[in-house]
């Protein structure tokens, strides 16, 4: 039974976390606000820099997926309740469209029923999305085998963002170089 759940969890909430760990480390790369193909320290304080720059900026310059993960806090458990709410906000809108005459329903209560929904709707997401852990777990499932996954993939995309940059660098040749290995007839 725990292979099936760990498996689910990969699927679900591992594979997940791992992109939206590496998409937006990969991002905070190419600003330079992390040192690509740093070690797992260097790696934590540039977070830590990061954290301290965004709260004095007040997240101005970075995008919508930066300052989403630094309200939620700006770590592994931040990252986690992010890909957890865009998995639940990304559920509803297939759902909405699966069953669209919903939308007649919608409509019967009045544009501020529909507000209300709406709101109400938001509201029980964000706190689903910040109890993630129970979220993702059922009466029968593991809590620790959910927030094992999750780490794995919140690590491996924020170690794999590092080296992949690094290694896209290195391949990088500057000018000189290239007019050099283009005259001398190298690859």
């Amino acid at each position: 039974m725990i292979v099936i759940e760990l498996l689910e969890a990969v699927i679900k909430l591992g594979l997940p976390v791992f992109g939206v760990s590496w998409w937006v480390v990969h991002s905070l790369h190419k600003k330079g606000d992390i040192t690509p193909g740093a070690d797992q320290r260097t790696v934590k304080s540039d977070l830590k820099a990061f954290r301290k720059k965004w709260r004095n900026d007040k997240g101005n310059e970075y995008g919508l997926m930066e300052n989403k993960w630094m309200r939620f806090g700006g770590g592994f458990y931040g990252l986690t309740a992010l890909t957890t709410l865009i998995l639940i906000e990304l559920g509803e809108v297939v759902g909405f469209f699966q069953n669209l005459s919903a939308i007649g329903a919608l409509i019967d209560d009045g544009v501020i029923g529909l507000v209300v929904n709406i709101l109400v709707g938001q509201f029980e997401n964000f706190i689903s999305a910040l109890i993630w852990f129970s979220y993702w777990t059922d009466e029968d499932g593991s809590i620790f085998v959910w927030i094992g996954v999750a780490y794995a993939g919140y690590l491996l995309g924020l170690f794999g963002a590092s080296n992949s940059q690094s290694q896209v660098e290195g391949l990088e040749l500057d000018e000189e170089e290239t007019e050099t290995r283009v005259e001398s007839g190298a690859d």
